[in-house]
């Protein structure tokens, strides 16, 4: 749009922003939401409490359980760079059949402190990951704990 607007190639149009300009193209980053300033407050607040809370408590971290979760596939094709070889000079390349991801897929949902996992669940397949999920996960996690 630039080189049109203003009549000259587009080459030169790329050599003035890069080498003059020193301009970059920079894909915007996703965020998953824009926080309003309350709930930046309620943030900063939470994480000015538990920072206090381990520098008054050495063993404080040692308590604290975070959550995860991950979908699990059943097999995952080998990409192309992950099947490479070394060959000598004039061997044919092996040949691989293009695979596509397994559609089999289940959800892990794990929980872990500083020193490890503590409890994980496979979500069963075909269930949806919904609130009540989120609320017995937990509780469940809590009981074998």
């Amino acid at each position: 749009m630039l080189a049109d607007a203003l009549h000259i190639s587009k080459s030169t149009c790329h050599q003035i922003l890069q080498e003059d300009l020193d301009k970059r193209k920079l894909n915007a980053r996703l965020v998953p939401h824009a926080l309003t300033q309350n709930q930046k407050e309620v943030r900063a607040s939470i994480c000015a409490d538990l920072l206090h809370e381990a520098q008054n408590d050495a063993t404080f971290v040692n308590s604290i359980i975070a959550e995860d979760e991950s979908w699990c596939f059943q097999y995952d094709p080998q990409t192309k760079r992950q099947s490479a070889e070394w060959r000598s000079t004039g061997t044919p390349p092996s040949k691989k059949v293009r695979k596509q991801p397994s559609t089999t897929k289940t959800m892990i949902i794990v929980f872990f402190d500083a020193r490890g996992i503590v409890h994980h669940e496979f979500v069963p397949q075909g269930q949806t990951v919904n609130q009540e999920v989120y609320i017995f996960v937990p509780r469940r996690m809590r009981e074998a704990l």
